[in-house]
């Protein structure tokens, strides 16, 4: 059986509060298991999930994904010349 976190657990694994881990989990931010109306648990699958999801981007990443496919499509003169 997989290992079932509790947000305690959680939030020492990424150094935050449990109760930041808990709104997260409340908002639906997070992804979650619920037994009941008050009991949250993380499986590893949710970790990996939520590691994923706040993955940071680059500096200057910001909208930059259309101009760098643009570029990167974008043909030189000397292959335009070859009529590559």
């Amino acid at each position: 059986m997989n290992k079932l976190y509790t947000p305690k657990e959680l939030a020492e694994r990424f150094e935050v509060t449990p109760d930041f881990v808990r709104e997260r989990a409340r908002r639906n931010e997070w992804p979650s298991q619920r037994f009941g109306e008050r009991t949250i648990r993380f499986t590893e699958n949710h970790v990996n999930q939520i590691l994923a999801r706040t993955e940071s981007k680059p500096a200057g990443a910001k909208g930059g994904t259309r101009k760098l496919n643009q570029l990167l499509n974008k043909k030189t003169p000397a292959l335009q010349r070859r009529g590559q």
